[in-house]
This record gives C-alpha cells, structure tokens and sequence, in this order.
C-alpha cells in the first residue's frame, strides 16, 4: 500500500487572467473569468496526471485516471467549495469568491512549490542572473 505524502493547503487570492504555477509548471491555473458566484478557470497539466472534478468520485479515495503523453488543457466552472482533483497530489478548492477575485486553495504535498505566476517568473529571472 502506498502511503500518501503530507500535503498542505495554500490559499492564493486570483483576479481574471492571473496565473497560478504548481510544482515547475506541472499544472498551470489560470483564472479565466469571475461572474457572480461562478468563476471559470483554465487548468494546463500533463494528461498523466488526469483532471476531474471532484463531484465526480463515487467512492472515497478514487482519484482520476490519467491518459497516456502529452499536455492537456481543461476549462471547468466551479462555485465556493468546489473541488478540482488533479492526478493524485492536487486538489484545487474555490475557497471565497468577492467582486472581482477569487481565492483558491491549492493541496498539494510540502516539497512541490506553488507560486503565483509573477513571483515564479520572478524567481527563475533570478536564477538566471546568478
């Protein structure tokens, strides 16, 4: 049996068009639009990792079942509290939507980084000065 890695969840406040980067760049999230209580976001991951929503599980534990190569995207629409599973780390959760932004909780292992787009860039232009 193999044992789950400790995850941890962080909360990230998005508007429209802003990025999210988890792991370096495994999975892509991308705020596409906010109407109301529904926001709809683009998700951009490998199709080994297969993406579902969360709803979609009929038993406790069952995770999505990936497809073979390749990257693969996805737009889903998700209200507060909504799950998205993203292969067998990740889960993405609609945490608060306010106005104009959107927080999403990302549950991915300790040791997988999760950035907003703007601090990753920021990081690996850092990187390349050195």
């Amino acid at each position: 049996m193999a044992r789950k890695k400790e995850t941890a969840m962080l909360v990230l406040s998005r508007q429209r068009d802003e990025q999210i980067v988890i792991g370096d760049k495994v999975v892509l999230v991308m705020v596409l639009s906010i109407r109301g209580a529904r926001v709809r976001l683009l998700i951009q991951a490998s199709t080994s990792l297969g993406i579902m929503r969360a709803e979609k599980v009929s038993y406790e534990g069952e995770r999505p079942i990936p497809q073979e190569g390749g990257n693969g995207s996805l737009v889903l629409s998700r209200k507060k509290g909504e799950k998205i599973l993203i292969g067998d780390h990740f889960d993405l959760t609609v945490v608060e939507v306010r106005g104009d932004k959107v927080r999403i909780g990302i549950d991915a292992p300790t040791d997988v980084p999760v950035h907003r787009m703007e601090v990753y860039k920021a990081i690996h232009a850092e990187e390349q000065e050195d």
